[in-house]
């Protein structure tokens, strides 16, 4: 008689666990291995590509990948973990309609993504704006030449070889004409003009019926 093949639970639906559940759908058979991917969400995000929708270049749609169409005999269940008995081998869950349930497993993935962490810089948890989910980027765009800001910081950084404020800063005066996206800055920065960027450079978007249109209030 043969043995019932092993249940594999994976949780998270990120890049981790769902080239995970792929990958062990290449390496099993139907017979030796029965995969369930557990997560809050129905898809998961092609990072690289959320600032553009952060910026407006792309529409927040075309960043994110559908985990059912993804993966081909994995069964998908949107839920929340909750909790986990490793002595009965249970994780509890909550379904996306609010319904509590346990699912047992043989073999545990836990692929729950991380936390940012941000580096020490002075500032930087107080101004700075995360993009990592589509909340970060919809339904307004955002502001288009945040594009430029965030290669001159890039440059900067990368011109200082730290995070440390006071190396960036001083990286930034000595950054030398930029050719941005938006206009070209000669000095984007010096010690008495800290705005590289006026409120004319700013462009604010939204997206309505499929286009991205500026805001006019």
């Amino acid at each position: 008689m043969e043995a019932a093949p092993a249940h594999i639970v994976v949780l998270g639906g990120g890049f981790a666990g769902a080239y995970c559940a792929q990958e062990l759908e290449r390496r099993t058979s139907a017979s030796r291995a029965r995969i369930t991917l557990l997560d809050r969400q129905n898809y998961f995000i092609f990072y690289p590509l959320l600032i553009e929708a952060g910026t407006g270049n792309i529409e927040p749609r075309h960043v994110v990948v559908s985990i059912r169409s993804f993966l081909k005999r994995t069964r998908f269940r949107m839920a929340e973990a909750n909790g986990l008995d490793t002595a009965r081998q249970e994780v509890s869950i909550v379904d996306a309609d609010g319904a509590r349930a346990t699912v047992p497993y043989d073999h545990l993935v836990v692929a729950l993504g991380s936390v940012t962490q941000l580096p020490p810089v002075p500032g930087l948890v107080d101004h700075g704006f995360q993009i990592k989910s589509l909340a970060d980027v919809t339904p307004a765009v955002g502001i288009a030449n945040a594009y430029d800001a965030i290669n001159l910081m890039t440059l900067a950084i990368a011109k200082a070889g730290s995070t440390e404020g006071a190396k960036v800063r001083e990286a930034f005066y000595a950054l030398p004409k930029y050719e941005g996206l938006i206009k070209t800055y000669d000095k984007p920065f010096t010690p008495t003009n800290h705005d590289a960027l006026t409120s004319d450079d700013y462009i604010f978007t939204h997206f309505k019926n499929g286009e991205i249109l500026p805001l006019t209030n």
